[in-house]
């Protein structure tokens, strides 16, 4: 059975494995040698600005009503998310590394799956930052049925 295409790859054309891909040729590219033979200098920021872009490039070729902040920090954060998950995964199961810290790696990694998780789904501050918006489920059988879009 093929695989589904992945909400990333419906979002922006290019599969996961090309924006992991990406990221790693970024880091690359903005990386330099350092005082640590084992780990590189990075200039996060020149990384993050071409990731950042290069979605911006994607979405302007999208036709159709969207609110491209909101696009944008999807796809973005999604493929941030998408290479941590599996860098971080792929540290803690690297037979190179001590035991002890990759013990600590996959802790991390569990942790940080449960609070993308917990991001999604806890609402309890949501009517504080948004207190201008009213709230109605839609799924209400009494719902109003607006026209703002």
């Amino acid at each position: 059975m093929p695989r589904r295409r992945t909400w990333l790859h419906q979002a922006t054309g290019k599969s996961p494995t090309y924006w992991l891909n990406l990221i790693q040729r970024e880091i690359k590219k903005a990386s330099r040698k350092s005082a640590d033979p084992k780990h590189d200098e990075t200039d996060v920021s020149m990384w993050m600005e071409a990731l950042v872009l290069k979605v911006l490039e994607l979405q302007a070729g999208i036709k159709g009503k969207l609110d491209g902040n909101m696009r944008a920090a999807a796809v973005v954060s999604q493929i941030l998310a998408l290479w941590f998950i599996r860098v971080q995964r792929a540290k803690a199961y690297d037979p190179r590394r001590p035991i002890a810290l990759r013990k600590k790696a996959l802790v991390r990694w569990a942790d940080y799956l449960t609070a993308m998780q917990r991001l999604g789904l806890d609402e309890s501050a949501d009517t504080r930052i948004f207190q201008t918006q009213r709230w109605e489920s839609p799924w209400d059988p009494r719902a109003h049925d607006g026209d703002f879009i």
